[in-house]
C-alpha cells in the first residue's frame, strides 16, 4: 500500500544502468464507497478462536474497489485482496500488516541482479530498503508511522473487521533516458542495457495479523508479484502481469524482525501486546 512520491533515481552505473528514469514509490489503496463489482470469488477461509470469539478468517481475491491517491479522483482497482475476520464482538479486533519487497533484473547476458538494501523505495511516507537476502527480510509495518499500527482504512464492526489491499509496484518501465539522447556513447550503452533485459520482477511479501484485545490470534501470509518483459515495438513497451497469491494461513505470531519494526515505527503502541 502507500503514498505516491519518489525517492531514488538510478545512474548509468546503478542496478538498471540508467534506464529506469522514474522514481520508486507505491500507492495507497483507499476504499471510498460502493463500487460495481462482478460476482466475488469464494473466499479461502479458516476457523479461528480469538479470546471468547469463535470466528472465521477469510482471504478473497480478486475483488474490485476504488483507490484514492491524494486529491486525485478515485480509480477502480480490479485485482484487490480482501482480508476479513467474521465473529461476534469484533469491535476489539484489528488487522496489522507487515511488508517487505525484493526486486530483480533478469538479463539475457551477464546473469541476474537484485536490488540491495542500499536502494530504497518510498512507502507510507517512509523510505525502506529492498531485501536481497530472503532469510533476512527488510520488513516494516504497512501503515503510516504514528500512533496506530493498524492497517489504514479497515472496517471495524460488531460482526466483522476487514480491509482491502492491492499493492503497487515500485519500478518504472525502462525507457531510454533523455540525457542519453545527447551523448552518442551513452545512447549506445543505454540501448544495449535495455536490449539485454529479459525481465524485471518485483515481489511484495505481506503478513497480515489479526489482533483482538491486544492478542495476535490469526495470520495470513500472501504475496503480490509484478513482471515486465520487453516488447518488440519500442523501448518502454512490453508485457506486464501482476498476481496476488495466498501463501499460508494459521495462528503464528509476528517474527522478531516484525516486532522490532513495530517498536521502531510505533514506539509505545498498545494495539499489539
Amino acid at each position: 500500500m502507500n503514498t505516491v512520491g519518489g525517492v531514488l533515481r538510478f545512474s548509468l552505473t546503478s542496478l538498471f544502468l540508467g534506464i529506469l528514469a522514474g522514481t520508486l514509490s507505491a500507492q495507497t489503496p483507499e476504499p471510498v464507497g460502493p463500487v460495481a463489482q462482478p460476482p466475488s470469488p469464494r473466499p479461502i477461509e479458516t476457523k479461528i478462536t480469538c479470546g471468547s470469539r469463535d470466528g472465521t478468517m477469510e482471504f478473497t481475491y480478486p475483488i474490485t474497489f476504488q483507490r484514492r491517491a491524494g486529491d486525485a479522483p478515485p480509480v477502480p482497482v480490479d485485482d484487490g485482496v480482501r482480508i476479513t475476520y467474521v465473529a461476534k464482538g469484533c469491535t476489539g479486533c484489528s488487522w496489522v500488516q507487515f511488508i517487505w519487497r525484493e526486486l530483480t533484473v533478469h538479463r539475457k547476458i551477464g546473469g541476474n541482479e537484485r536490488a540491495t538494501p542500499k536502494m530504497k523505495y518510498k512507502e507510507n511516507g517512509g523510505e525502506y530498503p529492498y531485501t536481497d537476502e530472503v532469510d533476512k527480510p527488510e520488513v516494516h509495518v504497512d501503515a503510516p508511522t504514528g500512533t496506530n499500527p493498524a492497517y489504514p482504512g479497515q472496517t471495524n464492526g460488531e460482526s466483522a473487521t476487514s480491509f482491502v489491499d492491492s499493492p503497487t509496484s515500485t519500478f518504472t518501465i525502462p525507457t531510454i533516458p533523455a540525457a542519453a539522447e545527447k551523448d552518442p556513447a551513452a545512447l549506445e550503452r543505454a540501448k544495449a542495457a535495455l536490449a539485454n533485459i529479459a525481465e524485471i520482477e518485483e515481489v511484495a511479501h505481506l503478513d497480515a495479523y489479526l489482533v483482538c484485545d491486544g492478542v495476535v490470534c490469526g495470520h495470513f501470509a500472501w504475496t503480490k508479484t509484478w513482471s515486465w518483459k520487453p516488447g518488440d515495438e519500442a523501448p518502454g513497451t512490453g508485457k506486464n502481469y501482476a498476481q496476488s497469491k495466498l501463501i499460508h494461513m494459521g495462528t503464528e505470531k509476528p517474527t522478531k524482525a516484525m516486532r522490532d519494526a513495530l517498536d521502531r515505527q510505533f514506539p509505545g503502541q498498545t494495539l499489539v501486546k
